[in-house]
């Protein structure tokens, strides 16, 4: 049967140690601030690993290799650019600054912390929101990944794969997520330069696969959407969108000293720009080995028609890694924020409020 075959097997594997991990990694858990942040006793190279995981999702990897087969590489080039000069401005001005909260475990501490007032409440709805969303995002990605490359419906494997993720997320909070985010990772990198590898050498290599690609797939300073893609890039170079994202901002707060979290940004940007490139290769080269337009997603259809046994079934557990890293990492994030920014501050003004009632009406008695 094809769900007992070796590919699907290596799969299972994978399902199973990231479970196992995370169980692990996250018992005897104490506090809130252990829940939250591991008591801050992360290394630089596990923030580096879980910041990428987390940060490049399923979704960016299948965007963004289709993406040079509709645009070009104007769009994966702008993100690469914009998304790198950005991580680089963190490490050397934003990053380090918030090391001047080191009692803060979620972005409303911060903002409390600034300004007071209703602030936590209300940037924990926020990004509450902005989690649930991504979180949705991810787990509905998880779904078709299930469909495209295994053939399980759509529904069994959103059901299935995000029930595994609350398992452990909900354990062992930000140590089982940041583990199994490393090992999730670890497996990506190693994945998807493979696929690109594999790609170029049936294109010929990467001097026949650029002769042989279209030179307006390489448009860049003629594009159509020029101006569109450099408001883009200028708008991800200077706004640090990181800083507003509940599940980055957790990764910055893990930071024990400006050191630290300058040398985690300064090694994130250049991964990053390992990665991307390696996207940017694997797109060009589907242009020569899978000319038809109509394919949707075209890693899938690599997969499916280029890889051997027992290497599909490593690229079906690096592409499952990467989407899974995400989605634990924003449903730890949505769970932590609506329960410490939201809930127990406005259940303590509450509490506040009959407190001062109380006293009120046993004042007047007297």
């Amino acid at each position: 049967m094809q769900y007992f075959s070796i590919d699907f097997l290596i799969l299972y594997a994978l399902l199973g140690i990231t479970l196992f991990i995370g169980l692990r990694t996250g018992r005897g858990i104490k506090d809130i601030r252990e829940y939250a942040t591991g008591n801050k006793e992360f290394t630089t190279g596990a923030l580096v690993l879980t910041w990428l995981a987390t940060d490049i999702a399923g979704e960016t990897i299948l965007d963004m290799s289709h993406s040079i087969r509709t645009e070009g590489i104007i769009q994966i080039l702008t993100l690469t650019g914009g998304v790198g000069i950005a991580l680089l401005m963190q490490g050397l001005v934003f990053a380090p600054q918030f090391a001047k909260f080191p009692d803060c475990i979620t972005m409303g501490d911060v903002m409390q912390t600034l300004y007071r007032g209703p602030s936590q409440v209300l940037t924990g709805i926020l990004a509450f929101l902005t989690a649930v969303c991504i979180a949705g995002m991810e787990v509905t990605v998880l779904g078709l990944l299930a469909e495209q490359l295994l053939g399980i419906n759509f529904y069994w494997g959103t059901a299935l794969g995000g029930m595994l993720l609350v398992i452990y997320t909900v354990h062992g909070g930000i140590k089982s997520v940041a583990y199994t985010d490393i090992l999730q990772f670890l497996i990506l990198v190693i994945i998807i330069p493979l696929i690109t590898v594999i790609c170029l050498q049936h294109a010929g290599g990467i001097k026949e696969m650029l002769t042989q690609v279209s030179s307006a797939k390489l448009a860049i300073l003629q594009h159509p959407k020029l101006g569109y893609y450099l408001s883009l890039f200028i708008s991800l170079s200077i706004f640090q969108f990181s800083v507003i994202d509940p599940a980055l901002m957790q990764r910055i707060l893990m930071g024990r000293s400006k050191q630290q979290l300058r040398n985690q940004f300064l090694v994130v940007s250049s991964l990053f720009f390992a990665v991307m490139l390696s996207v940017l290769l694997l797109g060009l080269s589907s242009l020569i080995l899978f000319p038809d337009d109509s394919i949707v997603t075209i890693i899938p259809h690599v997969i499916h028609n280029l890889l051997p046994t027992g290497l599909k079934g490593l690229a079906f557990a690096g592409l499952f890694a990467i989407t899974m890293s995400t989605f634990d990492s924003f449903l730890h994030a949505a769970g932590l924020t609506l329960v410490h920014d939201v809930i127990t501050p406005m259940c303590k003004l509450k509490n506040k409020k009959l407190f001062m009632i109380s006293v009120d009406k046993f004042s007047r008695k007297q």
